[in-house]
């Protein structure tokens, strides 16, 4: 073909594809010169490289460029000096704007911006509002050029048009209308034109253009081949049928009833072209008026399938819904065309999964890269998709995917890292919250600290008590009482204090309680978790600095080079956070603003930068491919995928500013979000070749109740009604449940619900099952059985065993482990003392006054923990400790009087069990122990066992005494046990209890076995003993004590009643039956 503008239409782009194929077959002059593919997407740039490379048997030499750079590249032929000539860049106009936005809002003109401002001098309000209007400003480039060259010429009074001239003064830039000018003034003058230009330029899958863009093609057609390959629903004119509510505007507007003058819908019309083509309407309608020469090369669909009619509605122009033609008969088992409401996007995937398992099992044929999945919001989902997708079937298959158009950096750890730092701005340093930056991979290698090393830092702030602030002058900046306790700088202190003394016994130095010790590779550790912390300081603190945009980007460099490991696998995402912000700081310098801008700013610009979608990743793997539903992308596939289209969420919305003239005043050939969704869904609809899924969140996860689903799909389902002449949506929607292990997915019935997942097969056939209690966890042990008795046996295993058999069974016997998971550091000074710190504050005062040591020099080490409030709260409590610990060492002491403790190892044969261990402590023939707490079960039983070895072994001892506190007296609690006549039996009861539970239940607990046996000592009441024990085992409204509340009791009675076991009360009274017989109170 020689020069010229030639139009190729078709209704399948697989049909162009071979078109275009022929046309780049041809030769050219210069078989150097590349061919120039014009396109909207990188999608459709892989997709289409590689139909031609199927059709001719090589892509090459081809050079794919997207509209707005094709534009640059034509400008650039003629005006040879375009790279040095200064150009309206929308990001620098936001940033000339926002310097003068202060002075330009005095003015009366500016009084709608001045509205919008508030008058409160945000920074990040005013660059919003600047980036608006230079967006904005572009818009007009485009779509009102003429409006453009009317305000050069000093036309208009709107502020608007006063801004751009002001823009046009201060910048002396040249933009898009004026380079057009200058390309059109080349073409018609320069000579040789051809050897500058492309031969030929092929145009394709766009679906609507600019006029601005089509001046620029038919200029071009003047000296070169430009081919237009334009996808058509159909071959017929059909530029003046209306939908539904276009007639109903347009008989509004003639003053005519609504059932008058049907002829306004062309006759043979479709309701779903008139509705969702608008877009594509109006673009053929500019064709048209071109008068170009239209190669037509459609294809006619097969329209055997519900969805493959629903097509050839579309390309016949017919409206089967009222009465055009024969109605389609739907076989009840065609999934041509299919709508899933689901409860979750979560549901949705996993149905999906399900979906896609199922068409691959019934067609060998059909491969993962033969399907496309679509969302409007691919980052909403692309986390599930990920969970459910890597996850394997039975039989170990597992889907190949890629997700495109996510974020830039998405998944990118340093990019995640900057995140997190970006969010500091004010940042309280709250233990926690830096525990969360250190957990970042990418920020963790940067100072050297690896994963193990975490737990070790969160055990130092647990120990030092650090809650939050770096120190009492970052606290009193921010507002706060400038005290250093509980801050970073106190917990640092008291570390490397413990660094300097070692192991020593705990005292102040200089004030400091020692933390620790820190020793070997954790001072280290120490050293580099103090790096961290002091280069996290100055970045907040750089924060609060108003720097020029390119200070900006220096101070982020060196964010970067501190926070973030440069090492392989980094460089892309680095690279990424680079380009960002060398974009804005140029961007800055082109709009001559040298200001200082607040940090917000800076924010506001860097996470909309990298929250923008990659265009580049995923799309066409050799897996099934998730991406983001965007305009112009109306790739074919045989199944097409579409996630996501609830009510609300599609068509999405966009809602133009106030002072926008486009919208104010649209015009044919307007971008508009709403009509671009609607003939992108249409494209979709057409590019499908068998199979359509679609699914939404239908159904509320909270109450079940329905929720609509896209306008698109429900005007979709009534045309399908009304084509087949029923209520087919009843079969193209699928109601699916809230669970993958339904029944209703295994039960036959509707063979719509189903699915691949293993698991949630075996769980469905659990549930389906008749419930049956789950079988105790463990064997039940017998008391009064003959057990094998051990060789040996020790004191200390002996007491352990006693005090909590379950935990005995568990750890020892089943080698479990079940410690609770450490909490999360607290994030504000304490107000209070907790339970546990107040059990180690008193336990170190208890022990002092032990040893004679003055309480003053104590109170002040408990103080340095920083686990007391601060003022006269504190005072008190620590007056309240010192008072309690007094009083339960003053008794211990009056037990002892005066006589030296001794502690002796004994041996005893029991039963033909070596028995051994340490007794003690003595004091004369007194076994004294004492505690700062309430006097507990095992704190009996471990004086008991003591006791009676001590007995038994030959030694001369009388009774043992145990010392705790009396929480409601503030006092000494103190329960004394004699030596029993017979402690050999006692003994031999208590050995044989060890190795009957050595491997069993042994129905035996700390509160409700005490509980049981004192109540029936008491009032012989065994009922009434019982119904104690209960509620000492279960718990009740009055008490959160409870045996169960234990995780391993939990775990080692699951299954049973333990306490309807006779060997319960067996148990309870062969422990503590003998003990309270010997207490002496």
């Amino acid at each position: 073909m020689d020069a010229g503008l030639n139009l190729f239409t078709g209704n399948r782009l697989e049909i162009l594809a071979m078109g275009l194929s022929k046309i780049l077959e041809a030769p050219t002059g210069n078989p150097l010169k590349e061919d120039v593919v014009v396109l909207q997407s990188q999608g459709m740039a892989r997709w289409l490289s590689l139909a031609l490379a199927r059709n001719n048997g090589i892509c090459a030499n081809v050079r794919w460029r997207f509209p707005n750079a094709f534009l640059q590249d034509m400008f650039a032929l003629a005006v040879p000096d375009l790279a040095d000539t200064r150009r309206f860049d929308a990001k620098s106009a936001a940033w000339k704007i926002m310097r003068n936005l202060s002075a330009w809002t005095a003015q009366p003109a500016f009084a709608q911006v001045a509205h919008f401002l508030g008058g409160d001098g945000d920074a990040l309000k005013r660059y919003q509002i600047s980036e608006l209007l230079a967006d904005t400003l572009d818009q007009y480039l485009t779509y009102r050029p003429d409006m453009i060259k009317e305000w050069e010429k000093g036309e208009g009074d709107d502020f608007q048009a006063i801004l751009y001239r002001r823009l046009l003064e201060d910048l002396g830039f040249r933009h898009r209308v004026h380079l057009m000018e200058d390309f059109k003034s080349w073409v018609e003058s320069a000579e040789k034109k051809g050897e500058k230009t492309p031969e030929r330029v092929c145009v394709f899958g766009i679906s609507s253009l600019p006029e601005f863009h089509m001046e620029l093609f038919t200029a071009l057609s003047e000296v070169c081949q430009v081919n237009l390959f334009l996808l058509n629903p159909c071959p017929q004119y059909w530029g003046d049928i209306l939908s539904d509510s276009e007639q109903r505007r347009l008989k509004e507007k003639q003053g005519l009833d609504q059932g008058e003058d049907e002829t306004l819908l062309m006759e043979g019309g479709n309701p779903l072209l008139a509705s969702m083509g608008g877009q594509g309407r109006e673009f053929f309608d500019m064709m048209a008026e071109r008068g170009l020469e239209e190669f037509l090369l459609f294809v006619e669909p097969e329209g055997e399938t519900l969805l493959g009619a629903v097509q050839s509605d579309i390309y016949h122009l017919q409206d089967r819904s009222r009465g055009d033609g024969e109605p389609f008969v739907l076989d009840p088992s065609d999934t041509s065309l299919s709508i899933h409401s689901c409860h979750s996007p979560l549901r949705e995937v996993e149905v999906l999964r399900d979906a896609i398992l199922a068409m691959m099992d019934e067609d060998p044929e059909l491969k993962p890269s033969d399907i496309l999945v679509m969302a409007p919001d691919i980052n909403t989902y692309a986390p599930v998709i990920e969970a459910v997708f890597s996850r394997r079937v039975e039989g170990g298959i597992r889907i190949p995917f890629s997700i495109a158009d996510q974020a830039n950096g998405s998944g990118d750890r340093a990019v995640e890292a900057l995140l997190l730092l970006l969010d500091l701005a004010g940042f309280r340093f709250e233990a926690g919250g830096v525990l969360e930056l250190l957990e970042n991979d990418r920020i963790r290698s940067a100072f050297a600290v690896d994963e193990g090393d975490l737990e070790r830092v969160g055990s130092w702030i647990r120990e030092t008590s650090v809650r939050w602030g770096v120190d009492g002058s970052q606290r009193g900046a921010e507002g706060f009482s400038p005290f250093d306790g509980n801050s970073w700088k106190a917990g640092f202190d008291r570390l490397f204090t413990g660094y300097a003394v070692g192991d020593k016994e705990a005292a102040l130095y200089d004030g400091i309680l020692p933390a620790g010790p820190v020793e070997g590779e954790h001072g280290a550790l120490l050293g580099r978790l103090n790096w961290f912390l002091s280069s996290l300081t100055a970045y907040v603190k750089g924060l609060e600095t108003s720097r020029t945009a390119r200070e900006w980007v220096d101070f982020f460099e060196w964010v970067l080079g501190t926070f973030l490991t440069d090492d392989e696998g980094a460089g892309e995402g680095l690279q990424g956070i680079r380009d960002c912000l060398n974009r804005m700081g140029d961007a800055a310098e082109e709009a001559e603003n040298g200001e200082p801008v607040e940090y917000p700013v800076v924010r506001f610009i860097l996470k909309t930068a990298l929250a923008a979608p990659d265009p580049v990743s995923g799309f066409i793997t050799s897996g099934v491919t998730f991406c983001a539903m965007l305009p112009m992308r109306s790739i074919p596939f045989r199944v097409i995928a579409i996630l996501g289209m609830g009510h609300g969420t599609f068509p999405r919305q966009h809602k133009a500013p106030g002072f926008d003239l486009i919208a104010a005043s649209p015009r044919r050939g307007d971008r508009s979000r709403r009509k671009d969704d609607r003939y992108l869904f249409l494209e979709i609809l057409l590019s499908v070749r068998e199979t359509l899924w679609v699914s939404y969140t239908g159904q509320s996860i909270r109450d079940n109740s329905t929720l609509q689903p896209s306008v698109l799909l429900s005007e979709l389902l009534d045309y399908v009604d009304g084509m087949t002449g029923g209520a087919a949506s009843e079969q193209v929607v699928v109601a699916h449940p809230l669970h993958p292990f339904s029944g209703s997915c295994f039960q036959p019935g509707d063979s719509r619900l189903f699915t691949f997942d293993a698991a949630s097969r075996r769980v469905a056939g659990r549930m389906a099952q008749v419930p049956v209690p789950p079988p105790p966890f463990a064997r039940l042990a017998d008391p009064d059985s003959a057990p094998v008795l051990p060789p040996g046996l020790s004191l200390e295993a002996l007491e352990a065993f006693l005090a909590h058999p379950c935990r005995y069974l568990l750890r020892e016997g089943l080698g479990m482990e079940l410690g609770a998971g450490e909490e999360a550091p607290e994030s504000c000074e304490p107000f209070t003392l907790t339970g546990l710190d107040r059990y180690r504050a008193g336990t170190f005062l208890f022990e002092r006054a032990l040893k004679g040591d003055a309480l003053e020099k104590a109170q002040g080490v408990v103080s340095g923990m920083g686990i007391l409030p601060r003022g006269e709260v504190g005072a008190h409590l620590l007056r309240e400790l010192t008072h309690e610990a007094g009083a339960v060492a003053e008794a211990v002491a009056s037990l002892v009087d005066g006589n030296e403790p001794w502690v002796e190892r004994r041996w005893a044969e029991v039963s033909g069990v070596a028995l051994s261990g340490e007794v003690g402590p003595f004091f004369g023939e007194t076994l004294v122990a004492g505690r700062f707490g309430k006097v507990r079960s095992r704190d009996l039983i471990s004086a008991w066992v003591r006791l009676l070895m001590a007995a038994e072994s030959g030694m001369a001892v009388s009774r043992a005494v145990v010392v705790g506190l009396d929480r409601k007296t503030g006092g000494a609690e103190i329960a004394s046990m004699v030596v029993p006549p017979n402690p050999r039996a006692c003994l031999e009861d208590l050995v044989r209890l060890f190795a009957a539970g050595e491997g069993a239940l042994l129905p035996l607990f700390p509160l409700a076995s005490e509980t049981y046996a004192r109540e029936l000592a008491k009032t012989r009441d065994e009922a009434k003993a019982m119904a104690k024990a209960r509620s000492a085992f279960y718990g009740n409204a009055f008490s959160v004590m409870a045996d169960l509340n234990d995780p391993w009791i939990r775990t080692a009675v699951r299954g049973r009643d333990p306490l309807a076991e006779p060997a319960f009360a067996r148990c309870a009274e062969l422990l503590f039956r003998p003990m309270l017989e010997a207490s002496d109170q």
